[in-house]
């Protein structure tokens, strides 16, 4: 006997895609099973990249038979380019950022959101680099070459020595 099950990972599709599932509904099928709490991905239509976007999941979700737990996006559009406002997501409600299926693949990008969230405690749950890897049988060796490759990447911009610039005279 449990008190309750999270799911850190839903697929909510709102706001822009609720022909596949909205919150509400969601959040009733997460009931149905069990779970009392869910984490719903930023790839909505548009992205969950920003606080409005956050707070509209949260205005939704209070009406929901479960809580909601909006996690933002590491990048602009989930894009991989430029860092979202990790710091806007939070106050609005984001419990965690992700680009969700969309690895961030340049590693100075990651390593900029890595320090960015670093100052309020935030947490980065980030994906495999499935596109850097090859081979997919039956969708297990991606999985597995995927976090082969992704560990030492990982540790390598977390330990990586970053010059830090003389005083100002």
């Amino acid at each position: 006997m449990v008190p309750g099950l999270t799911d850190m990972h839903v697929h909510l599709r709102e706001p822009g895609q609720e022909y596949k599932e909205d919150i509400l509904s969601g959040a009733q099928a997460a009931a149905s099973g069990g779970f009392t709490s869910i984490a719903c991905m930023p790839n909505t239509e548009p992205v969950n990249d920003c606080a409005a976007v956050t707070a509209m999941i949260r205005a939704r979700a209070a009406q929901a038979a479960v809580r909601v737990y909006p996690v933002g996006a590491v990048s602009k559009g989930s894009e991989g380019h430029q860092l979202a406002e990790f710091g806007e997501l939070r106050a609005a409600g984001a419990v965690a950022v992700t680009d969700d299926g969309r690895p961030v693949e340049h590693s100075q990008l990651m390593r900029r959101a890595l320090e960015y969230v670093k100052g309020f405690g935030g947490v980065i749950s980030e994906v495999g680099a499935s596109s850097m890897v090859g081979g997919n049988i039956y969708g297990h060796t991606r999985v597995l070459t995927t976090a082969v490759t992704s560990a030492p990447r990982a540790l390598a911009i977390c330990t990586a020595k970053v010059p830090t610039p003389p005083p100002a005279p």
